[in-house]
């Protein structure tokens, strides 16, 4: 279809409805607009008028290229919306959404200025134009956040945002909701005066009469334009007295030819009206009609047109493989400039929230420090029930002896005079093991290593120290086992000592030599923490970005930064430029913590540790930017987060190691981001590697690999949700 270039909008037989894509091959969309044609001539007001839920909203953002059509054709200042150089969505057009789309912690200057920023104009400018603007709105000039201002108040600084940068087209909804008549008539004595300096403005409004201040008005009902002319021709057309009367005239007339008409039929038109009841009427650039006829009469078709157009918008379900993956690889070179407005942005809203922001600062090394606290050290201060009936050889009594040396730093003991009194303490959950020493002990263990060769069993068996442990603590009930082992073979030693023998005749003939790799003693912390790291640096990220996006999308502020010619690429940029640098502060805070305040020995660099730590957190910010391109709501996003992250902690080998793992299971831990930096990490810090070891560049070739899936995938999805 060849344009019409003396019109700043052109809508030709343009359907739509929600629910289409992919999902259409299962089941039908709810249709909206039902073959649209509107025409706005350039320098003209358009006043398009109809009910809430008509399809006005969704018609405009067809127009601004936000929604594909079905069918049908647009072109807006001469190019349909999205072409190629087209700034059709970007600077040509101010839109002013039906949402407030606004950020509530900024003051009206600084809106003004960061969308000024998008729009390219200079700083005097934008203050010239704000100063003016808020003026005429009749605005407070003082530096109030737009959250504290009243309903009206904020949607007239919408108001301004959508003039600010003086485009030669103006797409407003509702504009005039809630505003004072006196100002109404303000707002519209401006746009006239606009109008009148060459700029096509479109205006939706639920008052009537106020649109007939507009040059040419359309009259929208159930998807259809029921009529387009002057308001003064229409009223004269149906002899009403005012536009209301009309509008009541058209739908009655729509009602009546829709109960004997069929609701598919095309645009056919029967005695000068339309089989669907719409009843049409063209106009021409001048605002007179094409029609023919000179003399309309109530039969005259208000809309010319019979040629069905396909769509020439954009629809990524309606090209070829090919066209969609250029699309999407090809999002065009990013403009800095907008992406230094974007990072402004951004770090105003951080710095408004200050509560926030030093919560996000301090979260990690919350976290590294109650994990350094509570996690890794050994049980203590343990209550043990200990029965000794032992009578012991003339004044010697081993069992004593032995009592003696058991760490009273990790055990309470509790004495009991019978061994059923013990052992009751252990079934009421009042200690966590008993301790029997016979009435033989002392007597039988002398025997056992004095004189092996005539000992019984008996013997045997009165030497023994019966422990009874309570398993239901397997970390306690370990501690209690090896503090009573070591006790024991202390015990032995100096025993043998007291006889007169050399005390390493008694120790364990397996020894352990100086580690290849760690310290000789090991804690659990040391070999959770690098795991530790990774997860707190993931988990932390994930939740910088995770709703971000979503919550600006359920506001407006996305579509409206999407319609002033914000680009994906821009968007994602500045998000993570500046989650990087409190990523920055955070993982450097963590690190300092772990390794320098709580002295979590490491061996290797320090420069790799941080850059694996902070890559990991890069690639928590990139999942989470994914999970705000993909989902609309912030519950379903935070469980996405949530629920991912708890299977990627018990599955990386960060509280248990990975060998213990089925090994079909150990297959995909393998794959997750941070099992194999964790892993990495681990040998940085406890073996001293570097690079040059494949366990090492692994964990730096896996995380860059999920940095770029991530990203792309993030850019993909709100490319496709734009």
């Amino acid at each position: 279809m060849e344009e019409n270039r003396d019109l700043a909008i052109e809508v030709r037989h343009v359907s739509f409805e929600y629910g289409g894509g992919l999902t259409s091959c299962f089941m039908a969309g709810t249709p909206v607009l039902n073959r649209i044609n509107m025409s706005l001539p350039k320098g003209k007001i358009y006043g398009l008028l109809g009910a809430s839920g008509c399809g006005k909203t969704t018609l405009l953002r067809c127009c601004l290229g936000r929604l594909n059509t079905k069918s049908g054709s647009i072109h807006v200042l001469g190019k349909p919306p999205l072409s190629p150089g087209h700034s059709i969505p970007g600077k040509s057009v101010g839109y002013m959404p039906q949402e407030l789309a606004l950020y509530g912690n900024f003051t009206p200057t600084e809106t003004m200025r960061y969308f000024g920023m998008l729009c390219g104009i200079s700083q005097g400018v934008v203050t010239k134009r704000a100063r003016f603007l808020l003026k005429l709105l009749k605005l407070p000039l003082e530096e109030r956040l737009i959250r504290k201002m009243s309903g009206g108040q904020q949607r007239r600084v919408s108001f301004c945002v959508a003039l600010l940068h003086e485009p030669p087209l103006l797409i407003l909804d509702e504009p005039t909701v809630g505003v004072d008549p006196l100002l109404r008539s303000e707002i519209w004595k401006h746009l006239l005066e606009l109008s009148e300096k060459g700029t096509s403005i479109v205006i939706t409004t639920h008052y009537i009469e106020e649109a007939r201040q507009a040059h040419i008005v359309g009259l929208m009902r159930g998807g259809r334009l029921l009529a387009e002319r002057e308001p003064q021709y229409l009223c004269d057309f149906y002899h009403c007295a005012n536009l209301e009367e009309v509008f009541l005239r058209l739908c009655h007339t729509q009602e009546q030819n829709s109960a004997t008409s069929d609701d598919t039929a095309t645009n056919v038109y029967a005695n000068g009206k339309d089989t669907n009841g719409a009843i049409n009427h063209g106009v021409g650039v001048n605002g007179c009609t094409n029609n023919s006829n000179n003399n309309p009469t109530e039969h005259t078709p208000l809309l010319n047109s019979e040629t069905y157009y396909k769509s020439t918008s954009k629809s990524y379900f309606g090209v070829g493989i090919g066209l969609l993956l250029w699309r999407l690889v090809t999002p065009g070179f990013p403009n800095l400039w907008n992406i230094l407005a974007l990072f402004v942005k951004n770090f105003l809203k951080f710095m408004r929230n200050f509560g926030l922001l030093l919560f996000q600062f301090c979260i990690p090394s919350l976290q590294i420090i109650l994990f350094c606290f509570a996690v890794g050290k050994a049980p203590y201060g343990l209550p043990i029930s200990i029965c000794n009936e032992d009578k012991g050889f003339l004044s010697m009594s081993l069992s004593e002896s032995f009592i003696e040396q058991l760490d009273n730093e990790t055990f309470i003991q509790i004495h009991r005079a019978n061994f059923s009194e013990a052992y009751h303490d252990v079934e009421l959950g009042k200690t966590w093991a008993v301790l029997h020493m016979g009435r033989n002990f002392t007597l039988d263990t002398i025997a056992r290593y004095t004189d092996p060769q005539n000992i019984t069993n008996a013997t045997i068996h009165g030497a023994y120290i019966n422990v009874g442990l309570d398993m239901s603590n397997f970390q306690i009930a370990a501690t209690v086992q090896a503090g009573v082992m070591v006790t024991y073979q202390h015990f032995l030693e100096s025993m043998v000592e007291k006889f007169g023998e050399n005390p390493l005749i008694v120790e364990s003939p397996i020894n352990f030599t100086d580690p290849v790799y760690g310290d000789r003693n090991p804690t659990f912390t040391e070999f959770v923490a690098p795991g530790m790291l990774i997860t707190i640096s993931f988990g932390i990220s994930v939740g910088l970005t995770a709703i971000s996006l979503i919550v600006e999308r359920k506001e407006g502020l996305l579509d409206r930064g999407w319609v002033v010619g914000v680009g994906v690429v821009e968007m994602v940029t500045a998000q993570l430029l500046l989650n990087s640098v409190v990523l920055l502060i955070q993982i450097t805070l963590m690190i300092s913590f772990a390794l320098f305040v709580f002295q979590i020995p490491y061996h290797g660099s320090l420069v790799l540790i941080w850059v694996l730590v902070f890559l990991e957190g890069f690639s928590g910010m990139s999942f989470g930017l994914l999970i705000s391109a993909l989902v609309s709501e912030e519950v379903a996003g935070l469980q996405i987060a949530t629920g991912i992250l708890y299977p990627i902690i018990l599955l990386s080998g960060i509280i248990w190691p990975l060998e213990a793992v089925p090994v079909w299971l150990r297959s995909i831990s393998y794959s997750f981001p941070t099992t194999l930096t964790a892993n990495a990490l681990r040998s940085i810090i406890t073996r001293g590697w570097g690079l040059d070891h494949q366990q090492v560049w692994e964990g730096f070739a896996i995380i860059f690999g999920w940095i770029a899936f991530f990203i792309i995938s993030a850019m993909i999805c709100l490319k496709l949700r734009k």
